[in-house]
């Protein structure tokens, strides 16, 4: 069993094999600067919390967002 508390254990081999699903998000995941501004603005300009302005960015960019979580 994995055990993701120890940083001995939880290496980029066993992610693969042990949690696939998270392994393919992180390998798919970019991320540009300009959408780390866009999620800062929308919580600093708009004043949504974090999880809101997370989910709003999420809505206007969800091809990008299926790219990272498909197999």
């Amino acid at each position: 069993m994995l055990n993701i508390y120890s940083p001995f254990q939880f290496n980029t081999y066993s992610l693969k094999s042990d949690m696939p699903e998270v392994y393919n998000f992180l390998d798919n995941f970019q991320w540009e600067t300009s959408d780390m501004e866009e999620v800062m603005l929308l919580i600093q300009k708009e004043e949504n919390n974090a999880e809101e302005a997370a989910k709003i960015w999420i809505e206007k960019n969800e091809k990008l967002v299926n790219s990272w979580i498909r197999n």
